[in-house]
């Protein structure tokens, strides 16, 4: 258990090495944390408001955070100093994400706009105008092509980075898309809705290719090294080939649902009400949950992907 806040665990992330993990919080601050011992490497001060979003650059040594006040800060991790800070949003940024490169910062927000910045200048290079409500994830095609946002409004929308145009809309949720991410051949996209389903479409053509129907709500997801899985917030989803669009196949591993975490149709622990999760995620086998205590708690199991 890491333990180094008071106020409520907004989001959390794991750092692609694997060797950290960074909170942001209603206290206004970023911590980072060894995943290997559970103490506390640094804290990230001077926001003004509540930090909802935060992201690891590839290398691991940037963190990226959206604050409530519409600001994105850019930091180097190590040196615990703060690059940018980013202005432009008018309102909360919710979704925030490095380009496989790490030059460029995706950033989305309540004020239903997704924006693009330069890393080592802290400049706008693109605003992407289009969504009718709150973007609530934003991620970059592994071949830096592409950015996909998802809204609110239900739907995905995928925009060139070279240009600033809009390739395409992906339609067909029925409520509002918490989710999105790309296969590691960048050729597909996958999206989580609360109307229960994840949906898998075809990047270059917008096609749907797969759905999965969800009981769990997925606010968080990404695909596996080898594309055939999605790692999400609720645990681990094989994505088995099919020529069907409509599939009724159920999870596997491990879900946070509620006061359960469940594996499938198998109640694994009941959390106590000050355990309930604020927010989750999930790298390989270790499950994270942020709580509203300021609590952070992982789980290591030991049957994933079986």
């Amino acid at each position: 258990m890491f333990n180094g806040r008071t106020r409520a665990v907004s989001g959390v992330t794991f750092s692609p090495d694997g060797r950290l993990v960074a909170s942001g919080s209603d206290d206004r601050t970023v911590k980072l944390w060894d995943v290997a011992t559970g103490t506390l490497k640094q804290t990230l001060e001077g926001h003004t408001d509540v930090v909802s979003a935060v992201a690891f650059s590839p290398d691991s040594g940037l963190v990226v955070a959206g604050i409530d006040d519409g600001t994105v800060t850019l930091w180097n991790a190590g040196a615990r100093t703060q690059q940018w800070t980013l202005k432009g949003h008018t309102d909360v940024v919710s979704a925030v994400a490095f380009s496989p490169d790490g030059s460029l910062v995706a950033s989305g927000s309540y004020d239903s706009m997704v924006k693009l910045w330069v890393t080592t200048t802290g400049t706008l290079r693109h605003a992407f105008e289009g969504h009718l409500r709150t973007i609530s994830a934003v991620a970059f095609s592994p071949d830096n092509g592409l950015v996909a946002s998802s809204s609110y409004d239900g739907t995905v929308k995928l925009w060139d980075v070279a240009t600033g145009t809009l390739q395409r809309p992906l339609e067909g949720h029925s409520r509002a898309v918490r989710a999105v991410a790309f296969s590691p051949d960048s050729g597909r996209v996958a999206s989580g809705s609360r109307d229960g389903t994840v949906k898998v479409w075809n990047a270059a053509t917008g096609e749907l290719q797969k759905t999965l129907n969800i009981d769990p709500e997925i606010q968080k997801l990404s695909f596996s090294k080898d594309g055939l899985c999605l790692e999400t917030d609720r645990g681990l989803l094989r994505i088995q080939p099919s020529r069907s669009t409509i599939s009724s196949e159920p999870a596997c591993g491990v879900f946070v649902k509620g006061r359960w975490i469940n594996r499938g149709t198998e109640t694994l622990l009941r959390l106590p009400p000050d355990y309930q999760a604020t927010c989750s995620a999930l790298q390989g086998s270790v499950l994270l949950l942020g709580h509203a205590s300021g609590r952070i708690t992982f789980f290591k199991f030991d049957f994933f992907g079986t």
